[in-house]
């Protein structure tokens, strides 16, 4: 695997934007894409704060795993292989088992004994012998590995057990979805644990998340254009993050990706406000209004029909916890780039539709606010209207304090009167 692959793999797997890692390393994001192209190296001087970063060290960063370098590890793997090799698949468990008693920190021991042992259970029965011993491999290379291809390899093995063993099929497809979105992972294995509509399903659904994920890496990119070439740079930005989500879901069908769009075009008008194009920051922000006002008019839960999303479900909190309008509207303009733009053609429209989108806004959250008062006052006057429930209108009980015999004597100068 090349540095840059590695580098890429891990982000995704931390769910780190480009912009989380460059303010973190004190770089543009530009550099921190030219590395995941394998176009240039990180510096030296930034590869411990690298490896602190997601977690590894410095040698597996830079794909210079250690283990392979000891001949006497490597003797131990050569042998593996050929009992696996020759079929004997309980010797090479129990070689594997001496191993990582040995060396308790060799996780490529450890991924493999969990294949020795995934092996062992395609024997009849044997899935009850070897499958909690399996899991705490996987659960331990999961929560302890910092080498991504080895917690990748584990998934994949544990998936499989989960599907061909246990016959958990939707934890296994879980498991499966947790892999980096790559064709040598995630997209090649959905197929052994699963078909038909499902694995269509889960297919967009990853389509949706790569999508996602480049639409925001490219905006992110937008805040390290400088120098002679930044207009052109920022304008060719927006178009790929808007190719990149139009080639999934058209105009029409845009639903939650409008929101990393609309955010896109607020960066494009603000470059093009601070470089005096006024014309050009207003229609940009027009747009980001237009994106904006369709966001905040989507349902809660929002059901792509696009072939590519057909079905895909996204809940529109998800995507931005709240509404875009009023944030346009309250916090950027009143930024000293937007207030550049007050008296400028257009600017006027822009902000009436914001207007009128915040009032649609805060029309329908009063209706939700009387809507939920009426539930409650009516849940009360029902409980008032309610007769009493048979325990309440019950004698109370004796007094624990009593003995059973005055309980009785009770009991029989009440018949005699």
């Amino acid at each position: 695997m090349k540095i840059g692959t590695r580098l890429r793999r891990l982000r995704l797997e931390k769910d780190a934007r480009l912009g989380a890692l460059a303010e973190y390393l004190h770089v543009d994001a530009r550099d921190i894409d030219d590395w995941e192209q394998d176009r240039s190296l990180p510096p030296t001087e930034l590869l411990p704060k690298l490896a602190t970063f997601f977690e590894t060290t410095t040698d597996e960063l830079l794909c210079m795993d250690s283990y392979f370098d000891d001949g006497y590890q490597r003797e131990i793997i050569s042998e593996y292989g050929r009992l696996i090799a020759d079929n004997h698949i309980s010797q090479a468990a129990d070689k594997m088992r001496a191993a990582v008693r040995a060396h308790p920190k060799n996780w490529q021991f450890k991924v493999m004994l969990q294949y020795a042992l995934y092996l062992l259970c395609d024997q009849p029965n044997m899935a009850r012998y070897y499958s909690s011993e399996l899991k705490q491999l996987h659960d331990e290379i999961i929560a302890g590995c910092p080498d991504d291809g080895i917690r990748t390899e584990s998934r994949r093995y544990y998936a499989l057990h989960l599907w061909n063993d246990l016959g958990a099929g939707e934890e296994a497809e879980s498991e499966i979805m947790k892999l980096p979105p790559r064709a040598e992972s995630r997209e090649n294995m959905l197929p052994a644990v699963t078909g038909g509509e499902r694995k269509c399903a889960l297919l967009k659904d990853n389509i949706f998340d790569a999508v996602l994920d480049a639409s925001r890496d490219i905006i992110d990119l937008l805040e390290s254009d400088t120098g002679e070439d930044a207009e052109s740079a920022a304008v060719a930005r927006i178009r790929a993050a808007a190719d990149v989500v139009s080639s999934v879901a058209g105009d029409g069908d845009m639903g939650t990706l409008a929101a990393p769009i609309c955010r896109a075009l607020l960066r494009l008008a603000e470059h093009y406000s601070v470089s005096g194009e006024k014309a050009k920051a207003v229609t940009a922000f027009d747009l980001a209004v237009d994106r904006a006002v369709y966001f905040d008019g989507l349902p809660d839960v929002y059901t792509y029909t696009s072939p590519m999303l057909s079905g895909v479900t996204r809940r529109r909190a998800d995507m931005e916890p709240k509404p875009l309008t009023p944030y346009i509207g309250g916090e950027v303009l009143s930024r000293p780039w937007a207030q550049a733009l007050s008296y400028e053609p257009g600017m006027a429209e822009a902000c009436e539709k914001l207007g009128r989108a915040a009032e649609r806004i805060k029309a329908a959250a009063e209706a939700d606010r009387r809507a939920r008062e009426e539930r409650i006052n009516a849940r009360a006057a029902e409980k008032s209207r309610a007769p009493a429930s048979a325990d309440r209108i019950l004698p109370d009980a004796p007094s624990s304090t009593e003995s059973p015999a005055a309980g009785n004597e009770k009991k029989e100068n009440t018949e005699d009167e």
